[in-house]
Parts: C-alpha cells; sequence; structure tokens
C-alpha cells in the first residue's frame, strides 16, 4: 500500500472519530452536568407541626423552673447564714402596733420610708407579695413571692402572730433589698399595714392587695 492511501485512510479514519466525539460529547456533558446536581444535599423545609410547639412551650417552661429553683437554692443559702441585728432594725412606735390585726390575706409591697415620708413605690418592672393562710395548731403559713427583670424568687414559710408580730421561722428578701424575719402589724392612714423589721436604712411597707372592682 502506498503511503498516499495510508495517509488517506488514517486522516478518514481521524474525521470519523471526530464525528464520532462531536456526537456523543454534548450528551456525556448532560449525564456528568445530571451527576453533579445529584450530589447536592436537598434541604426541605417543613412547616412546625403542633406537637413541636408544644415541645418549644415546654421546653421553655422547665428552663423558667430551673432557673427558679437554682434561685430559690442561692437565696436560702444566703439567708441561712443571716442574723438579725436588734441595735439597726427598725421599730415602729409602741402606740402604732395593732395586735388585733387579722394578717390573713395578700399582701403587696406599697411604700418605701425615705426621710420619714412614706413614698410609694411604683416599679411596674418588680413585685413583692406576702399571701397568708391559716393553718392547723393557730400557726399561719406564708408564701412569699419577689420578681424583678431577670428572677423570681418564691419562699414557704410557716409564722406566728402574737402582741401585733407576725414572726416567721425563716428570713425572707425582697428582689432588691434587705433581709428580715419579722414584720410589724400597724394601722397608719387609715388602713392596716405590715411594717418589714428591715435596716432602719431601708423600711418597706406592705398593704392590703386591693379587691377589684365590681363586674371587673
Amino acid at each position: 500500500m502506498s503511503s498516499f492511501t495510508s495517509r488517506r485512510n488514517h486522516n478518514i479514519i481521524g474525521l470519523f472519530i471526530y464525528f464520532i466525539a462531536v456526537i456523543l460529547l454534548p450528551g456525556c456533558t448532560a449525564r456528568t452536568a445530571m451527576v453533579e446536581q445529584s450530589a447536592r444535599p436537598v434541604c426541605i423545609a417543613l412547616p412546625q407541626s403542633r406537637p413541636t410547639s408544644r415541645t418549644s412551650e415546654s421546653c421553655q417552661e422547665d428552663w423558667e423552673q430551673v432557673h427558679e429553683r437554682f434561685t430559690v437554692e442561692a437565696a436560702e443559702r444566703s439567708l441561712s447564714r443571716w442574723k438579725a441585728n436588734p441595735e439597726t432594725e427598725f421599730v415602729p412606735e409602741a402606740t402604732d402596733i395593732n395586735p388585733r390585726l387579722d394578717v390573713a390575706g395578700e399582701w403587696i409591697l406599697r411604700d418605701v420610708l425615705i426621710e420619714g415620708e412614706w413614698e410609694p413605690r411604683e416599679d411596674m418592672f418588680s413585685e413583692t407579695t406576702f399571701l397568708i393562710c391559716r393553718a392547723r395548731g393557730g400557726s399561719l403559713n406564708a408564701e412569699f413571692y419577689s420578681s424583678g427583670c431577670f428572677s423570681r424568687l418564691r419562699l414557704q414559710r410557716t409564722a406566728t402572730f402574737a402582741e401585733g408580730v407576725l414572726q416567721l421561722d425563716h428570713p425572707v428578701s425582697m428582689y432588691y433589698g434587705l433581709p428580715f424575719e419579722k414584720l410589724y402589724a400597724v394601722r397608719c392612714d387609715g388602713s392596716d399595714c405590715l411594717i418589714a423589721a428591715s435596716d432602719k436604712k431601708f423600711v418597706t411597707r406592705f398593704g392590703r392587695r386591693p379587691m377589684p372592682a365590681p363586674g371587673i
């Protein structure tokens, strides 16, 4: 076979391979793109179901309960080391003390003694209350609650009331304020009050929670 014929056959084979490549290349490219796309992860957004919502609420409630428990435990440890100091304790005038006051009911922090004047305690960000109930044997159950922006505190106490003094079995402390373990029952400004026997520098007075108006 001549060299000319050999080169011509070689060119024909090369041209044939070129056309085959042109025909097959787009299909191969498309299949490669499909393989690459199929390898990517697919994210599917599912609507939040009702059980998941209840679970979120339950988690929030559990967190709040745990936080409150730790707050109470820390407060109780601190209060267990506190000792009353009669020399710095505020004591109202004997003539103001009301030994026959019915202390049962709900009492809310009302005002603070500042430079000899009772100033209203108006604070929408905190609250302190006493809920006092009668128990067997003449004793009293007192639930003390105090809350603020970052925590809340609920303490359970028992108490006795004699000679106008409400004596708690363990001290309590407000969200911000000084500890105390007794309150004086007084009649002042035409209403019943409980004055916490805290330090003279920070004297607070509790009044009965107002009853809602009829129809509210």
